[in-house]
């Protein structure tokens, strides 16, 4: 198993630009959670996605 990141700048210039990322990591984290079986991904614990659904919500401005 290996880990991808993404690298969010903290700062965006434009706040539809920043909800926009919000609303992506979100739903990687949530929905998009249940296409992974059919591309034979493990999902991403629940206790895992809430810690980075709640640093990129709190950290991107």
């Amino acid at each position: 198993m290996g880990l991808t990141w993404l690298l969010i700048p903290k700062s965006q210039k434009n706040p539809a630009k920043a909800q926009a990322i919000k609303t992506m990591v979100k739903w990687i984290l949530t929905s998009g959670q249940q296409l992974n079986d059919d591309l034979n991904y493990t999902s991403i614990p629940s206790s895992v996605a809430a810690r980075a659904i709640e640093a990129v919500e709190s950290g991107v401005k």
